[in-house]
Order: C-alpha cells, then sequence, then structure tokens
C-alpha cells in the first residue's frame, strides 16, 4: 500500500462515519485490550491505526 492509506481525519470519517475524537477512543480501547500486540503475522503488518479502520469499515459496511 506504501502510504495511500492512513488513519487520517478524512479517511476515519468517510470509512466508519466517525470523528477523529471517537477513533482514537477506538483505537485506545484496542491497545488496552492487546490489539498491538504481536500475532505471528506478517513483519510487515500495517501499523494498529490502518488494521482498525479497515475492520471498522469492513465492519461499518455491513
Amino acid at each position: 500500500m506504501g502510504g495511500v492509506l492512513r488513519a487520517e481525519p478524512v479517511w476515519v470519517e468517510t470509512f466508519i462515519g466517525l470523528r477523529m475524537g471517537r477513533f482514537e477512543k477506538l483505537l485506545r480501547a484496542v491497545r488496552e485490550r492487546g490489539g498491538n500486540g504481536f500475532g505471528g503475522g506478517r513483519s510487515w503488518c500495517l501499523p494498529l491505526a490502518e488494521r482498525v479502520l479497515l475492520v471498522a469499515g469492513f465492519v461499518h459496511l455491513q
């Protein structure tokens, strides 16, 4: 992806309909529950904010 996806306000609001403050609270909750730990996946995995944005966007579309 090389810099195409960033958890910036325009993408957060567009993909999942959350303001940045709410998205930051969601990130904090994911971090507190161990979501930033090593999951045995690829060494080049996306940063946590981008992963949360992708998952929340998918859930938002359901």
